[in-house]
C-alpha cells in the first residue's frame, strides 16, 4: 500500500507552509489545528502520487516533470496534474506509463520551467 502523503503551498505567503505530511485516520484533527480551523483558506493541498522519479525524488501533484522518450528523442516538460481519479502528466497519459521522468520544480515556484 502506498504513503498517503501532502504538501500545502500558502498561497498568501508564495511559500511551502507544511512539506511532506501523512493523514490517517487519527490525524485528521491535527490538520484542523495546523490551519487555525481553516484547512482549505489560503492554501493549495497536493497529494504524493506514490511514484518517484528516475532520482528517487517522490513526485507529488504540482511538480513539473522533464520527460525524455523512450521511444524517440522527444523531451519536454509537464505538470503533474489529478485527473478523472488518476494522476497524469499532463498531456502525456498516465503517469505510472511515463519512465524518464525527473521533477525539476513546481508550478508554484517554477512556472516559467512549462513548455506551454
Amino acid at each position: 500500500m502506498r504513503e498517503i502523503k501532502f504538501r500545502a503551498w500558502d498561497t498568501d505567503a508564495e511559500k511551502w507552509a507544511i512539506e511532506d505530511f501523512g493523514l490517517g485516520w487519527t490525524e485528521q484533527w491535527t490538520l484542523n489545528n495546523i490551519f487555525d480551523d481553516a484547512p482549505t483558506l489560503g492554501y493549495v493541498f497536493e497529494q504524493y502520487t506514490g511514484l518517484k522519479d528516475k532520482n528517487g525524488v517522490e513526485v507529488y501533484e504540482g511538480d513539473i516533470l522533464h520527460i525524455c522518450s523512450d521511444y524517440n528523442d522527444d523531451e519536454f516538460t509537464v505538470p503533474v496534474v489529478f485527473v478523472d481519479g488518476m494522476f497524469e502528466a499532463k498531456g502525456s497519459g498516465l503517469l505510472c506509463h511515463v519512465m524518464n521522468k525527473e521533477v525539476i520544480g513546481n508550478i508554484h515556484e517554477h512556472s516559467e520551467l512549462l513548455d506551454e
